[in-house]
């Protein structure tokens, strides 16, 4: 795989990589890391609210285990909450 400084058109959310849905082990982030990698996806968001807080560790966590991953990809994350106001007409 080639390494990238460039963000793909699409992203690969992580919402549900963690305790939000799948429950993935750090084995099976990899292997999902270099699918979406093999396939273009080279943009992950992985906000630090995914999971509740944990999902952003866990994909630390696993490309620590396999470092060549992290010359492949872009990472996205949550800068600041932002709030959205209703406001009256």
């Amino acid at each position: 795989m080639p390494h990238t400084d460039n963000f793909s058109r699409a992203i690969s959310g992580t919402t549900t990589w963690g305790s939000w849905g799948k429950k993935l082990s750090k084995a099976e982030m990899i292997d999902l890391m270099y699918h979406c990698v093999e396939n273009g996806l080279t943009t992950f968001d992985r906000a630090v609210i995914f999971g509740r807080y944990s999902t952003k560790t866990d994909f630390g966590k696993a490309t620590k285990i396999n470092l060549e991953l992290q010359d492949w990809f872009a990472l996205l994350g949550q800068v600041r909450s932002m709030m959205c106001l209703k406001m009256k007409v």
